[in-house]
């Protein structure tokens, strides 16, 4: 693969294009590339970026597990990141909980010092759903959010109540639009983290 360090830049952009698309597969060379300027800068701003992350959210998630799960940004500035929602009891303190958080976190990268590397991120926040016999962690809420809009973002000012009308996409599980008080979905995982 070319060495170049803006060819091997663009030569990656137009395949992951391709793979968001459908149309093919990112070459290893834009992967592998580690001694290149790029991935040498991209490290850097990861390292910068999961920093500021794990310093928006506490630890410990009240169920035992891991808070983050990835925090991963790729040479073209798309920055993800998968955590771990907090033990919550009912729909309502599991809704808050996860849009608590989804604000916190990008508060926190827009804010970091590696902000000027992010393009566009996306915020994944999982819980444990039982699912007939067996409980697996699945996404119950996801918000992405460009650079751009997000610097015309009040972060200040902004509540989590708003946060949905901000970013440029926003999904919620369908099962924390319930009014029930326990959720039957989402079993209270028991206390160790």
């Amino acid at each position: 693969m070319d060495r170049c360090p803006t060819r091997v830049f663009l030569a990656c952009a137009a395949a992951a294009l391709l793979l968001v698309l459908g149309l093919g597969a990112v070459p290893v060379g834009c992967v592998a590339a580690a001694g290149t300027p790029i991935a040498r800068a991209t490290a850097g701003a990861e390292a910068q970026l999961r920093a500021s992350v794990e310093a928006a959210l506490p630890a410990a998630t009240g169920r035992g597990v891991p808070r983050f799960t990835r925090v991963a940004l790729d040479p073209t500035g798309d920055l993800t990141v998968i955590f771990k929602v907090e033990s919550a009891t009912t729909i309502p303190g599991l809704r808050a909980a996860a849009i608590a958080d989804e604000l916190a976190l990008l508060r926190a990268i827009y804010h970091s010092p590696a902000a000027g590397h992010v393009r566009t991120t996306t915020v994944v926040g999982t819980y444990s759903i039982s699912q007939g016999e067996s409980t697996r962690e699945l996404p119950i809420v996801r918000a992405t959010l460009t650079a751009k809009r997000a610097a015309r973002i009040d972060w200040a000012t902004l509540r989590p109540d708003q946060l949905p009308n901000v970013v440029d996409d926003w999904w919620l599980h369908p099962a924390l639009n319930e009014t029930v008080a326990t959720p039957a979905a989402f079993p209270t995982a028991s206390p160790a983290a």
